[in-house]
């Protein structure tokens, strides 16, 4: 059965972007918060306006239209209908064999992300050095909003989803393009659990900047795998082998990255 880790990685593996859980949630740009060793993103309660200075601005939206991510290349789907042609209104199902498995299709969304991203990094850098920013602490600089779309998780094995199809469909044709023709959730056999998105949900999200993770044992001066997430800070655990000088000696990018694989979290 996919675990909630298990879904995020596999986000992670097929985007390269980070997974939401639920997939469901909101998210927005500039939101603070850190991965837990579960994988993950927990959001905090800081208020990005009162640590940073100011709301982060965003850039301008990309609209992005019938993606579908699955597990594997090619799902199981059949259509019902006379000749092997579905009709308006007949079933698509769609199965995934004997595994467990995941699937993402979001119809209509758009990505964003931060603009100036500079400023807001020296604000961070500030903040680190005030000791208000956390070294876990993470920044959401860029995202995908889904205004209609869903996310399956197929928990055994010969589990599927059926839909009332919206347009003619041809018996074994891909299911992204069955689903592009649109499709409305109808049914479900075995264990499948099923998130809509619509509004804005917040599936995946990028450019997470964080202080960098070669740097974390010098700024906290101790072993920071050590320290709880709200006890990590600059210096506390003891004299840190960076100093504030050295720091900001350095521009803001120094401090901070955001490219960074699933499996060095956290």
């Amino acid at each position: 059965m996919p675990t909630p880790e298990d879904y995020v990685r596999w986000v992670h593996k097929n985007t390269m972007n980070w997974g939401t859980w639920q997939p469901n949630e909101p998210m927005d740009l500039g939101d603070i918060g850190y991965f837990t060793r579960a994988k993950m993103f927990e959001p905090t309660d800081l208020n990005i306006e009162e640590l940073l200075g100011k709301q982060p601005k965003p850039g301008s939206k990309h609209e992005i239209t019938d993606c579908i991510i699955g597990k594997h290349k090619n799902f199981d789907i059949s259509g019902y209908g006379k000749g092997g042609v579905a009709g308006v209104g007949s079933s698509l199902t769609v199965s995934i064999g004997k595994e467990t498995g995941c699937l993402l299709y979001i119809a209509h969304g758009y990505t964003q992300k931060l603009r100036k991203i500079e400023p807001l990094l020296s604000r961070m850098r500030d903040a680190v050095l005030a000791r208000d920013w956390r070294l876990d602490y993470v920044l959401v600089g860029k995202r995908l909003v889904v205004s209609d779309g869903f996310a399956v998780l197929f928990n055994e094995g010969n589990a599927s989803l059926t839909f009332t199809a919206k347009a003619r469909l041809v018996v074994n044709q891909s299911v992204g393009a069955a689903l592009k023709a649109g499709a409305g959730f109808q049914s479900s056999t075995g264990e499948v659990d099923f998130y809509t998105l619509r509004g804005k949900s917040t599936p995946t999200f990028g450019c997470a900047w964080r202080v960098r993770r070669d740097l974390r044992d010098a700024l906290f001066g101790g072993r920071a795998n050590r320290a709880a997430v709200q006890d990590l800070v600059f210096g506390g655990g003891g004299a840190p082998s960076i100093t504030e000088e050295e720091i900001l000696n350095h521009s803001p990018h120094w401090l901070f990255e955001k490219h960074y694989q699933f499996d060095a979290l956290p």
